[in-house]
């Protein structure tokens, strides 16, 4: 989505799963200035099948011959995926993983592999897995092993409708919306 909005496509809100993509759309010029909240955090999941007999209690176990492949989001391209690879430089086992790894976009893709058994396990945000009844997880990623998990939303600069735009994204932080985010299991930025 970042850089179809960088290549001019018709958007009036921007909602990230990374703040990353948010600062640079920031940076770039291309949201409107003082427009951008943080809305939402979430947690990264190591998941597998429901069914798996995989021992395997948290993300440091995935260098263990017992796992063969892992379904991971492509981290050059989904949050989810460079959330993981942090989560894996952070127990030194990045270079294992890579080996293992089974590259996917977006991360619902990743959790099609791991609820159809495609996949040993998979990394996850922790409402993905929480939708699923086909999946368990096997750990939380630690918060000190990657950056926060947090979506801001903001109003893109060419938007035609910038004071709707605004309004919606307030919407988004009322008690009405929280209570509907928090019951997904989302946390509150």
């Amino acid at each position: 989505m970042q850089a179809q909005i960088e290549q001019g496509a018709k958007v009036d809100v921007f909602i990230s799963a990374a703040s990353m993509n948010m600062d640079e759309l920031k940076s770039g010029g291309y949201l409107l200035d003082g427009s951008v909240k943080n809305l939402l955090g979430n947690k990264l999941v190591l998941i597998a099948p429901s069914n798996s007999k995989l021992t395997v209690s948290s993300f440091a176990d995935v260098s263990k011959s017992s796992v063969n492949s892992i379904g991971i989001g492509a981290p050059t391209i989904v949050p989810a995926g460079q959330y993981g690879q942090e989560v894996f430089e952070y127990y030194k086992i990045w270079d294992t993983v890579k080996a293992k790894a089974v590259y996917g976009s977006p991360v619902t893709q990743i959790l099609t592999w791991v609820e159809t058994g495609n996949v040993d396990c998979g990394v996850v945000y922790a409402t993905d897995a929480a939708a699923s009844s086909k999946v368990k997880v096997l750990a939380t990623a630690s918060e000190a092993s990657h950056t926060p998990i947090i979506y801001p939303a903001g109003v893109i600069k060419t938007s035609t409708r910038p004071y709707a735009s605004a309004d919606f994204i307030n919407y988004l932080t009322s008690d009405d919306a929280v209570a509907i985010f928090k019951s997904y299991g989302f946390s509150i930025a």
